[in-house]
């Protein structure tokens, strides 16, 4: 799995825990939709750090919170 498609992952699953769409995510955070979009659709190669932090801190979750996830130690291979 690429990283992308763990960001990706990660993204729907956060939405979907929270009954949210990309939409209302984006109105949350203040990433733009179009960056979300993507992100959540495996478009995006390259997130910024900075982007995700906007997620982490609109969601009141941390940046470790985020990447706690089995996505992230399939594509590590950990």
């Amino acid at each position: 799995m690429y990283l992308k498609d763990a960001v990706a992952l990660r993204l729907q699953e956060l939405c979907s825990e929270r009954c949210i769409t990309i939409h209302e995510l984006s109105l949350i955070t203040g990433v733009s939709y179009s960056t979300l979009y993507n992100a959540a659709a495996g478009k995006t190669v390259v997130i910024r750090m900075h982007t995700i932090e906007n997620i982490c801190f609109g969601l009141d979750i941390s940046i470790a919170d985020f990447f706690k996830s089995g996505y992230f130690s399939q594509h590590l291979d950990l």
